[in-house]
């Protein structure tokens, strides 16, 4: 096998990533996951929705839908702060109607290159589908959202 075959096959030793504020806590996305940084705005309530439904939002001319991940993991959704922002999520399955999906996350987020060994998983965290692992990342502890699931979810409830 020739050596650009290999690194091609290689998992990357860094991974660009954000770190999102939410309440209490920070979820650690690679980059590519996170499409956009927008200021706050109050989304429109989706009758009968799960309270982790915030409901939708206008985006580039798309009505995205907007989730509290603290709310998916069974906390109520917390106000928005001052300096609360909506990350846009591109959806990475086969969904794509529409393409993207929103949190709320409280401040603007941190850009950091997670290498192998400046990762480690942590047994305390919390235990939900919607949470892949916690982790300790450069000294802050995050968790790793299962984007899976949470397409999943919100596929469920515009269904």
């Amino acid at each position: 096998m020739s050596q650009s075959a290999t690194a091609a096959v290689s998992p990357p030793a860094r991974v660009r990533s954000l770190l999102l504020p939410i309440a209490d806590a920070q979820l650690l996305l690679p980059n590519a996951a996170v499409a956009e940084i927008v200021p706050y705005m109050d989304p429109e309530p989706l009758p009968g929705a799960p309270d982790w439904m915030l409901g939708l939002f206008s985006w580039r001319e798309r009505r995205i839908p907007m989730i509290s991940f603290e709310a998916v993991c069974g906390a109520l959704p917390p106000p928005p702060g001052l300096r609360a922002r909506i990350a846009v999520i591109n959806v990475l399955g086969g969904w794509q109607n529409p393409p993207f999906y929103a949190l709320i996350i409280q401040d603007l987020p941190h850009l950091v290159q997670v290498e192998r060994d400046g990762i480690r998983p942590l047994d305390a965290g919390i235990t939900h589908a919607a949470v892949c692992q916690t982790v300790d990342v450069l000294g802050e502890t995050a968790h790793i959202p299962s984007l899976d699931t949470l397409e999943g979810m919100v596929r469920n409830v515009l269904a």
